[in-house]
């Protein structure tokens, strides 16, 4: 293969290599993706991944990454990123690497379920408040149901507030009241987080609300 100076020939040649010999010979399929060096082609990344996903998991997940920052449509890039993601956190279990991979994942594709409840679950685990917020945050720029979207403001409200961003906990808290203004209990939590924050015209308009809701 080092007759072959094109690094896209070398690829496509390294792939029917693996292709014609991974059955019978799985070591020497690994071992032609892997000449190819730094692997510029996303498909033979992809196909290493494969190769290795069932014996090296930390070999697999950086040939998916590889695999992803050479794809185009933003689709795959994420597809692999959140195969590189599983494989850093199950198989090899760096939570380091599996979650900067689903942070990639989630830029691509914020609507991502298992990648938004695997970086969701990694960042609980560290007590990463900052981390939890700015991930609602991006979740709910992509489409998503107004209960879940409620859910989301009102944790990311309480994030805020603990982290000391008590404007951005009252924004937060705000759309979640547009999106279900029957949730009396969120209306009496806004309400007093106005009032802490010295906005008594605002604070007095949804404590009225309130009294007329429980009439």
């Amino acid at each position: 293969m080092e007759r072959l100076g094109d690094p896209r020939e070398r690829a496509s040649y390294a792939i029917r290599t693996a292709e014609a010999v991974e059955v019978v010979a799985p070591a020497t399929a690994i071992a032609a993706l892997r000449e190819i060096g730094e692997v510029p082609h996303p498909v033979a990344a992809e196909e290493l991944g494969r190769l290795l996903q069932d014996s090296d998991a930390s070999g697999a997940a950086a040939a998916y990454e590889a695999a992803a920052r050479g794809a185009v449509a933003r689709k795959r890039k994420a597809r692999l990123f959140h195969r590189a993601a599983c494989l850093w956190q199950d198989g090899a279990s760096d939570p380091t690497r599996a979650l900067a991979a689903l942070r990639e994942a989630l830029t691509l594709q914020p609507d991502h379920a298992d990648a938004f409840a695997r970086a969701r679950r990694l960042l609980e685990s560290a007590g990463d408040a900052a981390g939890l917020a700015r991930l609602f945050e991006q979740r709910l720029t992509a489409p998503i149901d107004p209960a879940s979207a409620v859910a989301l403001e009102t944790e990311r409200a309480a994030l805020c507030a603990h982290l000391g961003d008590h404007p951005e906990a009252r924004r937060a808290l705000a759309r979640a009241v547009v999106l279900a203004p029957e949730r009396l209990d969120l209306l009496e939590r806004l309400a007093g987080l106005r009032l802490e924050a010295g906005e008594y015209p605002e604070a007095a308009e949804l404590l009225v609300r309130l009294a007329r809701t429980t009439q």
